[in-house]
């Protein structure tokens, strides 16, 4: 049986869900991708611990993925720290407002997304 937390990483640039990827897994986390809104959708169902999501995605945006979760019953008490470009202030509150554990602008400090994984995982 394997204890061990699962992240899922979503976000349509290829080398930063390898870097996440790489970082988290050496943190010793399994990890789940999904390089859309849509595909993160379906791979929920994977039950992940915690999911680090970006906004500005090609087919549904990190917002709306991240408005559904919260709306879910299944999948309401999944924390998600936001990881994104778009760093303004009324994305990063609407984002806190929808449920949001973190926000997190790009370019981002690994060793930051990493203690923030990790505190929110100590919490649940």
């Amino acid at each position: 049986m394997n204890n061990k937390k699962k992240a899922l990483i979503v976000d349509d640039e290829a080398h930063i869900v390898k870097v996440v990827k790489d970082r988290l897994e050496a943190d010793g986390l399994n990890i789940i991708t999904a390089n859309s809104g849509e595909e993160a959708l379906k791979k929920v169902s994977e039950r992940p611990d915690i999911i680090i999501l970006d906004i500005l995605m090609p087919d549904i945006n990190g917002l709306e993925v991240l408005r559904r979760l919260k709306a879910s019953d299944a999948t309401k008490n999944i924390p998600v720290i936001i990881l994104t470009v778009k760093g303004d202030n009324t994305t990063e509150k609407k984002s806190m407002d929808l449920g949001a554990a973190e926000f997190i602008e790009k370019p981002f400090s690994l060793v930051g997304l990493s203690e923030a994984v990790k505190k929110i995982l100590n919490r649940i």
